[in-house]
Protein backbone atom coordinates (compact mmCIF):
# COMPACT_ATOMS: atom_id res chain seq x y z
CA UNK A 1 0.00 0.00 0.00
CA UNK A 2 1.33 3.39 -0.97
CA UNK A 3 0.69 6.31 1.38
CA UNK A 4 -0.85 9.45 -0.11
CA UNK A 5 1.65 12.24 -0.80
CA UNK A 6 2.15 14.97 1.76
CA UNK A 7 3.55 18.21 0.45
CA UNK A 8 4.54 21.58 1.90
CA UNK A 9 4.65 24.18 -0.91
CA UNK A 10 6.57 27.33 0.08
CA UNK A 11 6.15 30.34 -2.21
CA UNK A 12 8.43 33.39 -1.98
CA UNK A 13 6.31 36.56 -1.76
CA UNK A 14 9.15 39.09 -1.37
CA UNK A 15 9.02 42.24 -3.51
CA UNK A 16 11.56 40.86 -5.99
CA UNK A 17 8.87 38.36 -7.04
CA UNK A 18 6.61 41.25 -8.19
CA UNK A 19 8.32 41.69 -11.56
CA UNK A 20 8.07 39.77 -14.84
CA UNK A 21 5.01 37.77 -13.80
CA UNK A 22 7.08 35.72 -11.34
CA UNK A 23 4.48 35.74 -8.56
CA UNK A 24 1.62 34.90 -10.90
CA UNK A 25 3.53 31.96 -12.41
CA UNK A 26 4.64 30.76 -8.99
CA UNK A 27 1.11 30.80 -7.62
CA UNK A 28 -0.40 29.24 -10.75
CA UNK A 29 2.10 26.38 -10.63
CA UNK A 30 1.69 25.90 -6.87
CA UNK A 31 -2.11 25.83 -7.23
CA UNK A 32 -1.97 23.25 -10.02
CA UNK A 33 0.28 20.95 -8.01
CA UNK A 34 -1.82 21.43 -4.86
CA UNK A 35 -5.00 20.49 -6.70
CA UNK A 36 -3.37 17.44 -8.30
CA UNK A 37 -2.02 16.19 -4.96
CA UNK A 38 -5.36 16.77 -3.23
CA UNK A 39 -7.24 14.99 -6.02
CA UNK A 40 -5.01 11.96 -5.55
CA UNK A 41 -5.93 11.87 -1.86
CA UNK A 42 -2.81 13.65 -0.67
CA UNK A 43 -2.33 16.52 1.74
CA UNK A 44 -0.94 19.96 0.87
CA UNK A 45 0.09 22.77 3.18
CA UNK A 46 0.62 26.17 1.55
CA UNK A 47 3.22 28.48 3.08
CA UNK A 48 4.05 32.03 1.99
CA UNK A 49 7.41 33.50 3.01
CA UNK A 50 9.69 36.49 2.84
CA UNK A 51 11.38 37.61 6.11
CA UNK A 52 8.67 35.69 7.97
CA UNK A 53 6.20 32.99 6.97
CA UNK A 54 2.46 32.50 6.99
CA UNK A 55 0.22 29.43 6.89
CA UNK A 56 -3.51 29.12 7.42
CA UNK A 57 -4.84 28.21 10.84
CA UNK A 58 -6.12 24.97 9.26
CA UNK A 59 -2.64 24.21 7.87
CA UNK A 60 -4.07 23.58 4.42
CA UNK A 61 -3.42 24.80 0.88
CA UNK A 62 -5.57 27.94 1.17
CA UNK A 63 -2.64 30.46 1.23
CA UNK A 64 -1.79 29.32 -2.30
CA UNK A 65 -5.25 30.46 -3.40
CA UNK A 66 -5.25 33.79 -1.52
CA UNK A 67 -6.05 36.95 -3.51
CA UNK A 68 -2.99 38.84 -4.76
CA UNK A 69 -3.26 41.73 -2.24
CA UNK A 70 -2.73 39.16 0.54
CA UNK A 71 0.53 37.80 -0.91
CA UNK A 72 2.83 40.50 0.49
CA UNK A 73 4.11 40.50 4.05
CA UNK A 74 7.32 42.09 5.40
CA UNK A 75 9.68 41.89 2.37
CA UNK A 76 13.18 40.53 1.87
CA UNK A 77 13.96 36.84 1.58
CA UNK A 78 14.97 34.54 4.42
CA UNK A 79 14.95 30.76 4.67
CA UNK A 80 15.21 30.81 8.48
CA UNK A 81 11.65 29.47 8.67
CA UNK A 82 12.77 26.08 7.35
CA UNK A 83 13.87 24.44 10.64
CA UNK A 84 10.44 25.12 12.13
CA UNK A 85 8.73 23.92 8.94
CA UNK A 86 10.83 20.75 8.83
CA UNK A 87 9.88 19.90 12.45
CA UNK A 88 6.24 20.94 12.16
CA UNK A 89 5.59 19.03 8.92
CA UNK A 90 8.14 16.27 9.44
CA UNK A 91 6.39 13.80 7.12
CA UNK A 92 5.95 16.21 4.20
CA UNK A 93 8.05 16.72 1.10
CA UNK A 94 9.07 20.40 0.97
CA UNK A 95 9.08 22.47 -2.20
CA UNK A 96 10.48 26.02 -2.32
CA UNK A 97 9.61 28.37 -5.19
CA UNK A 98 11.86 31.43 -5.04
CA UNK A 99 13.98 33.91 -6.96
CA UNK A 100 15.95 34.91 -3.94
CA UNK A 101 18.94 34.43 -1.86
CA UNK A 102 18.74 34.91 1.83
CA UNK A 103 19.77 33.78 5.25
CA UNK A 104 19.89 30.01 5.26
CA UNK A 105 19.87 27.61 8.20
CA UNK A 106 21.82 24.39 8.44
CA UNK A 107 19.88 21.41 7.13
CA UNK A 108 19.99 17.95 8.64
CA UNK A 109 20.53 15.21 6.02
CA UNK A 110 16.95 13.90 6.39
CA UNK A 111 15.50 17.39 5.94
CA UNK A 112 17.70 18.17 2.95
CA UNK A 113 16.72 14.86 1.31
CA UNK A 114 13.02 15.77 1.34
CA UNK A 115 13.46 19.38 0.21
CA UNK A 116 13.49 20.63 -3.39
CA UNK A 117 13.66 24.13 -4.85
CA UNK A 118 12.86 25.86 -8.07
CA UNK A 119 14.92 29.00 -8.57
CA UNK A 120 13.53 31.49 -11.07
CA UNK A 121 15.37 34.48 -12.57
CA UNK A 122 17.37 36.27 -11.23
CA UNK A 123 17.95 33.85 -8.39
CA UNK A 124 21.13 32.03 -7.47
CA UNK A 125 20.92 28.29 -6.79
CA UNK A 126 24.15 28.20 -4.75
CA UNK A 127 22.27 29.51 -1.70
CA UNK A 128 19.77 26.66 -1.86
CA UNK A 129 22.02 23.69 -2.64
CA UNK A 130 23.00 23.17 1.05
CA UNK A 131 19.28 23.09 1.94
CA UNK A 132 17.85 21.03 -0.92
CA UNK A 133 18.51 17.65 -2.47
CA UNK A 134 17.07 18.89 -5.77
CA UNK A 135 17.50 22.40 -7.15
CA UNK A 136 16.26 23.39 -10.59
CA UNK A 137 17.13 26.77 -12.05
CA UNK A 138 14.74 28.13 -14.67
CA UNK A 139 15.62 30.71 -17.29
CA UNK A 140 11.98 31.66 -17.82
CA UNK A 141 9.39 32.00 -15.03
CA UNK A 142 6.67 30.93 -17.50
CA UNK A 143 8.26 27.43 -17.59
CA UNK A 144 7.57 27.00 -13.88
CA UNK A 145 4.30 25.05 -14.17
CA UNK A 146 5.81 22.49 -16.53
CA UNK A 147 8.87 21.72 -14.37
CA UNK A 148 7.16 21.70 -10.99
CA UNK A 149 5.71 18.21 -11.29
CA UNK A 150 9.15 16.69 -11.93
CA UNK A 151 10.29 17.59 -8.40
CA UNK A 152 7.36 16.04 -6.56
CA UNK A 153 7.56 12.31 -5.90
CA UNK A 154 4.45 10.51 -7.10
CA UNK A 155 4.55 8.10 -4.19
CA UNK A 156 6.09 8.10 -0.79
CA UNK A 157 7.59 4.90 0.50
CA UNK A 158 7.43 4.52 4.24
Amino acid sequence: ETPAPRLLICVDVSSSMDSDGKQQNAFLAAQAVALAVQQSGGEVVGLLFDQCFAVSTNEDASPLFAPQPEWSMVDGTSFQFLPEAWRRWHQHQVLLITDGQGDAPTALPHDRARTSAIVIPDGNAKYLRPLCANVVTLDEPRLLPSVLATLIPRTAVG
